[in-house]
């Protein structure tokens, strides 16, 4: 509590929404500090590090209102839908669909790999919502959704320790308001760049 009630959880983001409004050399030294303290593992990484920045970068104000402080204060953690049985390495190939409906976007297809799943309360992805596109990547929409909304099963992968770090997620027929859509459909291959910006940029500052 006092980790996030002080905005480290959120160090780099703006400090509207909690965030320290961190520079790049400060958020360096943090977590340069963080890890020769030997600090505890950061449970919502994925959503202070890399949902977070796709959300100031490319969210609504609607969206940063509703999502950042509970990123902040640890209360809602994230796990990142990418990944699908054929389409591991090529994200472009992604076959999961999700077809609009009204103000919803109706979601059917399977993720894999997906980190911290088991015990997270919500994931975000790419979908695939034209496949009539003239490429694959432009035919794929960013979205938000609730791991414990009707439809999704979440099935835990073993590891060799026997802790769930993985895990499947089905969805079958899962509503997704369209406003848990970040950018516009059909942007979600360059906001999920972004992310994975975000992820990468976060690697070579860790040390």
């Amino acid at each position: 509590e006092e980790y996030g009630g002080r905005g480290a959880s959120i160090e780099e983001q703006i400090e509207e929404y909690g965030g320290r409004g961190a520079s790049i050399e400060e958020q360096i030294a943090f977590h340069e500090e963080y890890a020769l303290a030997d600090a505890p593992a950061r449970v919502n990484h994925i959503g202070e590090q890399l949902l977070g920045p796709t959300l100031v970068a490319h969210g609504t104000p609607e969206q940063k209102a509703r999502f950042l402080p509970p990123i902040r204060a640890v209360t809602e953690l994230w796990c990142q839908g990418y990944s699908e049985p054929g389409a591991g390495s090529d994200l472009a190939g992604v076959r999961t669909r999700a077809t609009l409906d009204g103000d919803a976007w109706v979601v059917h297809g399977q993720k894999i790999w997906s980190s911290r799943a088991a015990f997270a309360d919500r994931a975000f992805g790419i979908f695939r919502t034209d496949p009539a596109a003239d490429r694959p990547h432009r035919g794929l929409t960013y979205l938000m959704f609730d791991l414990r909304a009707p439809g999704v099963t979440v099935r835990p992968i073993g590891r060799l320790d026997g802790k769930p770090a993985f895990a499947e997620l089905f969805l079958d027929e899962v509503f997704v308001p369209d406003a848990d859509v970040i950018g516009e459909p059909g942007q979600g291959w360059r906001i999920a760049m972004s992310t994975t910006g975000n992820e990468r940029g976060l690697m070579l500052r860790s040390p």
